[in-house]
Parts: structure tokens; C-alpha cells; sequence
């Protein structure tokens, strides 16, 4: 089963091209990252439950805090800036996230191409 949700287009926003296949896979490039001898620490106070939430779902991506952090570096390197629009949502954006976090007005598909029929794609 497939959920659209806005949760998606913000993590394609963070990874960028390195997400796309117009880079390659994700795992290979990450895999190449592991063997770069690191030796700079950045260190950030944050709250323990966002910590925890991010880390959680961090390892279901398969990919560490570090490689995260490396990766949105990597990102706001190339872009020059962050990788991904600092603004404050409208009325209607802030409404569509609630009832996205809260399972409302979700539209679920059995498979790929009822998505895309949805989407006139």
C-alpha cells in the first residue's frame, strides 16, 4: 500500500540529487562516504524526542546520524544554501500537514499505477 504525504517531498527536498537515479544508488554512494577519512565533530544541543524520532527513522532508511549530517552538507555545499525552502506555511499548508500527521484526508493506492492515474500521470 502506498500513502502519498507530504513527509515524502520533504525528504526528496533534503536528499536531493543524491536521492535521484540520476547519481546513482543512495547505499553505493554512502558506502563510498564510509571510507573518507573523517576528522571534523560538529556538536549541536537538540531535544531528546526529536533526536530519538529522527534516529528512529534514520535506521529504517538504513543510514546513520552521521551520514545524515553528511549528506545534508553535501547538499547545502552544492546548492549553496540550504537545500530546501526556510519559510513559514500559509493557512491551508499547515492544515493539509495536520491531517497528513493525523491520518486525515490521506488518498492510499493498492499500487503504482493507481497513483499515477490519480495524478493524471
Amino acid at each position: 500500500m502506498f500513502v502519498f504525504a507530504h513527509n515524502v517531498q520533504i525528504l526528496s527536498d533534503v536528499l536531493g540529487c543524491i536521492w535521484q537515479p540520476c547519481s546513482g544508488s543512495l547505499k553505493i554512494w554512502l558506502r563510498a562516504m564510509r571510507k573518507i577519512q573523517k576528522n571534523a565533530v560538529i556538536s549541536a544541543r537538540i531535544e531528546d524526542s526529536l533526536k530519538k524520532n529522527a534516529e528512529s527513522i534514520l535506521k529504517r532508511l538504513g543510514i546513520t546520524p552521521s551520514e545524515a549530517i553528511t549528506i545534508f552538507y553535501k547538499q547545502v555545499e552544492l546548492r549553496q544554501g540550504l537545500p530546501f525552502a526556510v519559510k513559514i506555511p500559509n493557512k491551508t499548508t499547515m492544515k493539509t500537514f495536520q491531517d497528513s500527521d493525523n491520518g486525515k484526508n490521506l488518498k492510499s493506492f493498492d499500487n503504482l499505477n493507481d497513483l499515477y492515474k490519480d495524478l493524471e500521470i
